[in-house]
């Protein structure tokens, strides 16, 4: 009986212990309580300083639930750092219970919290407040990001393991780069999210051009299950690391999945401190475009930069398209039209330069869709159904989203299958292929299908391996007025959800141009004729001077059907007969622009 009592005392101790070792502490930021759980190391005496790092936990989770999972307050007791776990707050606190990182949704200044929970951390304990460092899990991993660009000044380093953003992260500029070691399965969800999947434009690539690293990165781990890369700094010492398992999953990573996160997140925070790195001279942003923005090529796309100087003066601003320099400007405001850009996917960046050519700022980078010519777009679109956020935010995600021209509303189903999407082209129109964009919720099987009628059916394409992100799809010509995806099984547990649905039809071009061998005197655009026509019209045009030549047809949506010419033509007058069989009845326009000569026409096919 000694016996038992004796074990339960000792039960009793080493829980008591523990309890001692975490306790949870409230302040009060912005009328708002907020809670945070502190663990110290069972060595702390408080006669030298020591590490702390910040952990932050997933949506809808706790503080002891990234202890737990993290293992931080055992790494804690051995290694000698404070860890705290702030408290989340709910996204949509009248509805939502779940805590979490969500200062776009809930207008709670998190990063204020953050920063008052810090400064009362150093009253209490005695910090080495040059190695304060940030890890996160999922909601939590993308919250890193946000503090390391607002509190870049206060951060040594952070290591953010699944991270989902819930905030658009380019509108951040930090003071100073902050290192970062990221951890992101190949096989998570949300690896390939609605976050910037198609562009690559992650918080880590974004965090590449602020930190002014190589932007190719050098292997520094090859494995069967896991690979890892380093971006190395140019002068700084905030380098960049990821590693990327295969197959882990949405997960705190351990040995089994082929690399330990807590041990290698400690291992990187070990070798930086806040005075790593120099501050920037000034702090650039692309006001315009937006990241993500969407455009209908061709497109004329300005660039507008916002600078503020810390420190110097600035010579110029130079601007770059894909690392391509595309121009620049000497004086403020800073801006720069990008002319007749052609469909593709852009990151825009600026460098501000001083007297000397020296970098002065942390380059900023958005990235753009120029799309070709979509013949579905803004037409009438169906689905089998769509989701309604009765909880939060109240949006909808209809049909229609997936044909809007925009990357940021998707048309999402319910969650089983099967599912289906279908868009009314208006009338038959040869087509050859089509481009969707999925969102996180993808098609593992699904199939291409069109129609004349909405009732008989024809397969173009099919699949059983679909893995999301943008599915390029071609198929040999047919004529068709609805084309639907039918989902068939979806590769996640929630539905099926496209960004864009994007229909390639044949491009009709010009049978025959000739050039007369008249040299005009000026540029000249004609009216075709006949017109209306059914289903060839001859179309005049001169130049005077050698000069490239792009000749285009668009729906009176401004969505391109045919390209005649693009190529570089001397001076002449040209006759093209034009053939719109492949083309329904409408009214069109045609446009010829040669040098800084634009000029545009109405025509008219009735069949």
């Amino acid at each position: 009986m000694k016996r038992f009592f004796m074990f339960c005392f000792l039960i009793a101790a080493f829980f008591m212990q523990q309890s001692l070792l975490a306790q949870t502490f409230t302040l009060t930021h912005d009328s708002v309580q907020r809670e945070y759980v502190v663990h110290v190391p069972k060595s702390y005496d408080g006669s030298v300083s020591v590490p702390l790092i910040v952990a932050l936990h997933d949506w809808g989770d706790t503080p002891t639930s990234i202890e737990s999972i993290s293992g931080l307050s055992i790494k804690s007791d051995s290694s000698g750092f404070i860890v705290v776990y702030p408290k989340g707050i709910a996204s949509v606190p009248s509805f939502d219970s779940n805590d979490g990182w969500n200062e776009d949704t809930t207008g709670l200044d998190d990063v204020g919290f953050i920063s008052d929970m810090l400064d009362s951390l150093f009253k209490s304990y005695k910090i080495d407040t040059a190695r304060v460092y940030v890890t996160g899990f999922s909601n939590g991993g993308g919250m890193c990001y946000r503090i390391a660009q607002a509190l870049s000044n206060r951060i040594a380093a952070i290591a953010p393991v699944a991270p989902v953003p819930d905030y658009n992260f380019s509108n951040l500029f930090p003071s100073k780069p902050v290192p970062i070691i990221q951890l992101f399965s190949k096989n998570d969800p949300w690896y390939n999210s609605q976050y910037f999947y198609d562009l690559n434009l992650t918080p880590l690539n974004y965090c590449i051009y602020i930190n002014g690293c190589k932007t190719k990165p050098d292997t520094i781990l090859i494995q069967p299950n896991i690979i890892g890369e380093k971006w190395e700094s140019q002068g700084n010492q905030a380098e960049i690391i990821s590693y990327t398992p295969f197959s882990a999953g949405h997960t705190w990573m351990t040995t089994k999945d082929g690399i330990s996160a807590t041990d290698t997140i400690w291992n990187f925070f070990k070798t930086h401190t806040i005075t790593s790195s120099s501050p920037f001279a000034a702090i650039a942003r692309i006001d315009s475009p937006a990241n993500g923005d969407i455009f209908q090529g061709p497109a004329n796309i300005q660039i507008n930069a916002d600078v503020a100087v810390v420190t110097g003066s600035v010579s110029k601003v130079e601007f770059y398209q894909n690392e391509v320099k595309i121009g620049e400007d000497n004086s403020a405001p800073y801006k720069f039209t990008w002319a007749s850009v052609d469909s593709g996917d852009y990151k825009i960046t600026i460098k501000v330069l001083d007297g000397l050519g020296n970098l002065m700022n942390p380059i900023p980078v958005v990235a753009i869709h120029v799309l070709p010519p979509n013949v579905a777009h803004k037409k009438i679109a169906y689905s089998s159904s769509f989701q309604i956020d009765l909880i939060g935010s109240g949006y909808s995600y209809p049909a229609q989203n997936a044909f809007d021209g925009k990357m940021r509303t998707p048309w999402s189903s319910l969650d089983f299958d099967p599912q289906w999407l279908c868009i009314d082209l208006g009338s038959s129109i040869s087509i050859k292929g089509v481009t969707l964009y999925w969102e996180t919720a993808y098609g593992q099987a699904y199939k291409i299908q069109v129609s004349a009628d909405l009732i008989d059916w024809k397969d173009v394409y099919s699949t059983t391996t679909g893995d999301g992100g943008k599915d390029s799809i071609s198929f040999e010509p047919i004529s068709a007025r609805f084309v639907r995806m039918y989902g068939i099984q979806r590769g996640t547990a929630w539905g099926y959800s496209i960004w864009e649905f994007q229909i390639d039809t044949v491009q009709t071009t010009g049978i025959k141009e000739t050039n007369t061998g008249v040299i005009p005197k000026q540029f000249a655009l004609h009216q075709n004729y006949p017109n209306p026509f059914n289903p060839v019209t001859t179309i005049q045009y001169e130049i005077p001077k050698a000069n490239h030549v792009i000749f285009k047809v668009f729906d009176v949506l401004g969505c391109e059907v045919a390209t005649l010419v693009n190529e570089q033509k001397p001076a002449g007058t040209y006759i093209i007969q034009f053939d719109g069989s492949n083309l329904a009845s409408g009214v069109y326009f045609y446009r010829l622009q040669s040098g800084s000569y634009i000029n545009t026409k109405k025509l008219v096919l009735l069949k």
